[in-house]
C-alpha cells in the first residue's frame, strides 16, 4: 500500500516538475521574442469597413464603384493597368488591378478583372470581385492617437497613491506578482459567486499590455507571470510606474485613442498633469477598469460613483484623513467642456460604440496596441451620406442603416456633432416612437382570431370614432391628429392614414398584453406599458431597437440581432473572434408581408406619400411616427434591400414644429437613394402562404358586380372572406337599384364595440 502511494506521488512531483520547467522554458521563449526596440513599442490596431462585393448577375453603378476605388487609393489610367492599386474606364466596362486582402472569411488574391456592363447596368462579367476593405480608423497610428510621455517626478504622489490603492495595493512589497493577492480575490470571487477581482499585479498588466495576446489562456499566464518577474529585474518600480501612465489607455477622442496620463489630463481637464487635483486624480484611476462605460462625457452619474470608490479606497487605506475625504469627495466634476478632437472620422459615433465592445471583450488597451485587425460592418459611403444629411438639421438627429437578413450595421449616426456631444442617440436615447410603433399593433392583430375561430385580416373593418376609456389616471379618449373621423375603416386604411382612435379600438380587442409580448418577440428589448397607450407608442424605445424590430417584416420573419464587428485578426492572422449567423423565425413569411403590404400603402397612399415628391421612386415600404406636441419625428422604412431609421428632435424636448413626414423622411429619402444608386426597382416579392382576392372596402366582404369599388387585398391562405358582399348586389337587381337611387344602409352592419373583447 505504501509502494502504492509513493510511486503515486513521485509520477505527481514528476508532473509537477515537468509542467514547472515547461512553463519557465514557455516564459523564457517569449522573454527572447520580446518585440525590438524599448519597451513600449507597439504595432497599430487598424479598423476596417466592410468589404464590397460584386458578382455575375449584380446590378452596377459605375459612378459609385469608381468613388469606391478612389476612396481606397485606386489610381485611373489611360490605358489597361500594368500595377495593382489602378483601373481603367471606358464605356460601359472597367478593368481594375485588385490588391488583394486577407481577413477572418475569406482570402481576396491580387488579380487583374474586367467587368462589363449591359444596358440596364447589370453586371455580364463571369468573374466575383473583392474589393479591399477602407481603413476607418489607425487606432495607435501618429495621426491616430493623443500621447504625451510623462517622467516619473512630473506625476502627482497621490496619483500614485490612487493607483495602487484601487489596483494593487502591495505593490512595493512583491517582485512581479503577489501570491497574498491572488488568494484573496479567489477568496472574494468564490464567496460572491462572480469575477469580482483579478490579482494581477500592476507589473502583470503592464505585461499583458505590452506584449500579450488578448485570449486568456493558461500558456498566457504563465508568460504574464515570467514576463512580470523579468521586468521587476530589468526596471525599478519607478520605472514601472512610470511605463504603466504612459502606456494605460483612458478612452476615446472619437477614433483617436487617449494614451498616457498626460494626454487623459489634457482631454478630461485641460490642464497640466501636475496641476491634478486629488479628485481629478481618483476620477482618472477609476477610468483605467472601463474608460468608455466611466466616461464622464458619457454618464456623469457612473463616473462619479467610480471616482468616489476610489477615494473611499484611500480612505480606508490611510492614504486620506476624514476631513480631507469630506472635503474631496464634495468636489464637482471640472470638465473640459469642449476637448478638442483631433482629426474626427464620419464615423464618430460608430466608432465610439465599437471601442466599448472592444475594451469589454478583450484586455485594457490590447485593443490598440497589439496589431489587432478588426472588420466592421461599416459602408463608408452610406455612413458619409448618412452623417451629412444629420449635421444639417435645424434639430438633433440619429440615423440607422441595418442589412435586414443579417443586422449589419452599415451606418450609425448619433447627433449631428460628435464634437459637441459624445451621447449617442441612435443606440441610448430612448424616446416615444409615437406612430412609427403602430405597425406591431397590427402584426399582433394578425395572428388573433374572433371566439369563431376566424383571424383577423387586413379586410376587417374596425371602428374610427372617439372612445372613452378608464384609464388609472381617470378617463382618455383618444383622438386623430387632424380631429376627423371615418366611421368605419378598413385595417389599411386605419394604419396608412395612421388614425389613432381605429388603432386604440383594435389595440382594445387585441389586448395590450398581446401586443407588448409581440413587439418583444421582433426584437423591441425596452420595457413596454402593458395598457392601451402602447397603441400610440407612448412608451420609449432606442431607434436602433425599433429599426431592428422591422427587420421581420422585410426578411420573411426572422429576428435579428444588430452588430458592427465581422471578425477580429491578431497580428499573426490567427482569427480572434468571427461573427457568425444569428437570426430566429418570429413570423410566418405570410405574416410578414401582411405587414409590409400595410406599410406599402402608408408610402404609396398614406403619410409618407410625399417620398415621390422628394425623389424617391422606388418600391418602400415604412412608418412616420410624431409624437405630442411634435416633440419626436420618426420615419422607419425599407425597400426589399436595405432598413433604415431616422429620429429628429432635442434632447430636452421641446416642438420642433415638425412632424415624421416633414422632418424625417426627407432625411430618409435622401440617404436611401444613396443606398439604393445603381439598383433597379424591386418590388416585394409575395410568400407562398399568401394569396389575393378583391374585397368590397366598405364591407370587407367578397366583392360582386355591384360593389362600387373593388379592391385587391392580400389574405393569408384560408383566412379570405368567405362571404359575398350583400349591400351591393349585382346582376338586375343592383342595376334597378342604381337606376333609382336606392341602396342598403351600412347600418346594417354590426362591428365589435370595444367594450367587449372578441378576439383571443
Amino acid at each position: 500500500m505504501k509502494k502504492k502511494i509513493l510511486h503515486r506521488l513521485k509520477i505527481f512531483l514528476a508532473f509537477i516538475l515537468t509542467a514547472s520547467l515547461l512553463i519557465i522554458l514557455y516564459g523564457l521563449y517569449k522573454i527572447y521574442h520580446l518585440p525590438p526596440g524599448n519597451l513600449g513599442d507597439q504595432f497599430p490596431t487598424r479598423i476596417y469597413a466592410a468589404p464590397f462585393f460584386l458578382s455575375p448577375g449584380d446590378p452596377v453603378s459605375l459612378n459609385l464603384l469608381e468613388r469606391r476605388l478612389k476612396r481606397l487609393g485606386y489610381k485611373p489610367r489611360e490605358e489597361s493597368p500594368t500595377i495593382a492599386g489602378e483601373y481603367y474606364r471606358k464605356n460601359q466596362a472597367i478593368e481594375i488591378f485588385l490588391r488583394g486582402f486577407s481577413q477572418p472569411f475569406w482570402d481576396a488574391p491580387q488579380q487583374k478583372v474586367e467587368l462589363s456592363l449591359d444596358g440596364d447596368g447589370i453586371l455580364t462579367s463571369t468573374v466575383s470581385i473583392h474589393l479591399e476593405p477602407e481603413l476607418v480608423a489607425d487606432l495607435s497610428g501618429e495621426k491616430k492617437i493623443q500621447r504625451e510621455p510623462a517622467t516619473f517626478a512630473e506625476i502627482p504622489p497621490y496619483l500614485i497613491q490612487a493607483l495602487i490603492a484601487i489596483e494593487d495595493r502591495r505593490f512595493y512589497e512583491h517582485h512581479g506578482i503577489d501570491p497574498r493577492a491572488l488568494l484573496r480575490a479567489t477568496w472574494t470571487n468564490f464567496k460572491s459567486g462572480k469575477l469580482r477581482e483579478g490579482g494581477s499585479t500592476l507589473t502583470q498588466q503592464l505585461v499583458k499590455n505590452l506584449f500579450l495576446v488578448p485570449k486568456k489562456t493558461l500558456w498566457r499566464k504563465a508568460a504574464e507571470t515570467i514576463l512580470a518577474l523579468y521586468l521587476e529585474t530589468r526596471y525599478s518600480k519607478q520605472e514601472i510606474l512610470t511605463l504603466y501612465f504612459n502606456q494605460a489607455y483612458w478612452g476615446q477622442n472619437g477614433p483617436v485613442s487617449i494614451a498616457g496620463i498626460k494626454a487623459a489630463t489634457r482631454f478630461y481637464f485641460n490642464k497640466p498633469l501636475t496641476e491634478l487635483t486629488v479628485a481629478e486624480s481618483a476620477l482618472l484611476v477609476g477610468l483605467l477598469r472601463s474608460p468608455l462605460k466611466y466616461s464622464p462625457f458619457r454618464d456623469v452619474s457612473s463616473a462619479l460613483a467610480r471616482r468616489n470608490f476610489v477615494l473611499n479606497s484611500m480612505l480606508r487605506q490611510g492614504i486620506l484623513r476624514p476631513p480631507d475625504y469630506q472635503k474631496t469627495i464634495r468636489e464637482p466634476l471640472s470638465l473640459n467642456l469642449f476637448p478638442t478632437r483631433t482629426n474626427p472620422g464620419k464615423a464618430d459615433y460608430f466608432l465610439s460604440d465599437l471601442m466599448q465592445q472592444l475594451v469589454e471583450h478583450y484586455t485594457d488597451a490590447v485593443v490598440f496596441r497589439h496589431g489587432l485587425k478588426v472588420f466592421t460592418t461599416l459602408d463608408p459611403l452610406i455612413q458619409e451620406s448618412a452623417q451629412m444629411e444629420i449635421s444639417r438639421l435645424p434639430n438633433q438627429g440619429a440615423l440607422i442603416n441595418l442589412d435586414p437578413f443579417s443586422g449589419a450595421i452599415r451606418a450609425m449616426v448619433g447627433g449631428k456633432n460628435f464634437s459637441q456631444s459624445q451621447f449617442n442617440r441612435a443606440t441610448q436615447a430612448k424616446r416615444q416612437p409615437g406612430s412609427a410603433f403602430k405597425p406591431f399593433v397590427y402584426g399582433a392583430a394578425l395572428r388573433r382570431r374572433d371566439r369563431e375561430g376566424h383571424r383577423f385580416t387586413l379586410a376587417s373593418l374596425i371602428l374610427d370614432e372617439p372612445r372613452e376609456y378608464k384609464i388609472q389616471q381617470g378617463s382618455w379618449t383618444p383622438k386623430n391628429f387632424y380631429g376627423v373621423y371615418s366611421g368605419t375603416v378598413t385595417v389599411r386604411q386605419a394604419l396608412s392614414r395612421s388614425l389613432n382612435a381605429a388603432t386604440v379600438n383594435l389595440a382594445f380587442l387585441v389586448g395590450p398584453k398581446f401586443i407588448a409580448n409581440y413587439a418583444h418577440s421582433l426584437g423591441i428589448e425596452s420595457p413596454l406599458q402593458e395598457d392601451l397607450g402602447i397603441a400610440l407608442g407612448t412608451s420609449e424605445v432606442t431607434l436602433l431597437e425599433l429599426t431592428a424590430a422591422y427587420a421581420p417584416f422585410v426578411n420573411k420573419g426572422k429576428k435579428i440581432k444588430p452588430y458592427l464587428i465581422e471578425g477580429i485578426q491578431d497580428l499573426q492572422g490567427e482569427v480572434l473572434e468571427r461573427h457568425e449567423p444569428n437570426t430566429t423565425q418570429v413570423l410566418q413569411p405570410g405574416e410578414s408581408y401582411l405587414v409590409t403590404s400595410l406599410l406599402e400603402s402608408v408610402v404609396k397612399e398614406g403619410t409618407a406619400k410625399s417620398l415621390k415628391t422628394l425623389g424617391f421612386t422606388y418600391p418602400a415600404a415604412g412608418k412616420t411616427g410624431t409624437t405630442n406636441k411634435e416633440q419626436d419625428a420618426w420615419f422607419v422604412g425599407y425597400t426589399p434591400r436595405t432598413l433604415m431609421g431616422v429620429w429628429v428632435g432635442e434632447d430636452k424636448p421641446r416642438s420642433i414644429g415638425a412632424t415624421g413626414a416633414t422632418a424625417a423622411l426627407p432625411v430618409w429619402a435622401r440617404v436611401i437613394n444613396t443606398v439604393l444608386e445603381g439598383f433597379p426597382s424591386e418590388e416585394f416579392s409575395m410568400p407562398e402562404d399568401v394569396q389575393t382576392a378583391k374585397v368590397d372596402p366598405t364591407t370587407g366582404f367578397l366583392a360582386v358586380s355591384g360593389c362600387p369599388q373593388k379592391v385587391k387585398e392580400s389574405f393569408l391562405i384560408g383566412t379570405e372572406p368567405d362571404t359575398h358582399c350583400t349591400l351591393h348586389p349585382g346582376g338586375l337587381k343592383g342595376w334597378f337599384q342604381k337606376l333609382f337611387g336606392t341602396s342598403q344602409s351600412t347600418g346594417s352592419l354590426t362591428l365589435p364595440h370595444p367594450t367587449t373583447s372578441t378576439f383571443h
